[in-house]
C-alpha cells in the first residue's frame, strides 16, 4: 500500500507474536530479565504489556528456532542497553560481515 490508501491499521497498536515451546523459560526471560510488565497466561500464550504494545508468546511444541531476528527494540543508547542486558545475563552475538564494536 502506499501513503495515499491509508489502511484503518495504520493508526493502531501492533501486537507482536512469537512462539516458545518452554513458557516457564520465557515468562521468566520476557519478564524477570527483561522486565516487561506480566499480564496474562492461560494454555495458548504469555501476554506481556511491551511499552504500551502486546507482546503475545504462544506455547507451541516442537519449535525450531528462527534464524533471524524475530523481535527487536528501537533504543535511544545501543551501548548502554548493550551493557544493561548483558549484566542482566544475557548473551549478545555478533555477526561476521557487520561493523559491530
Amino acid at each position: 500500500m502506499n501513503g495515499q490508501n491509508k489502511s484503518p491499521l495504520a493508526s493502531e497498536k501492533i501486537i507482536a507474536f512469537i512462539i516458545t515451546g518452554d513458557p516457564a523459560r520465557a515468562k521468566a526471560f520476557y519478564g524477570d530479565t527483561l522486565g516487561l510488565t506480566f499480564i496474562s497466561e492461560d494454555s495458548f500464550a504469555l501476554v506481556f504489556n511491551a511499552n504500551g504494545n502486546m507482546l503475545r508468546i504462544g506455547i507451541g511444541r516442537n519449535i525450531t528456532p528462527a534464524k533471524h531476528t524475530v523481535l527487536g527494540w528501537e533504543v535511544g543508547d545501543i551501548t548502554a542497553a548493550a551493557e544493561a542486558l548483558q549484566k542482566a545475563g544475557v548473551k549478545l552475538e555478533r555477526f561476521g560481515g557487520l561493523a559491530q564494536d
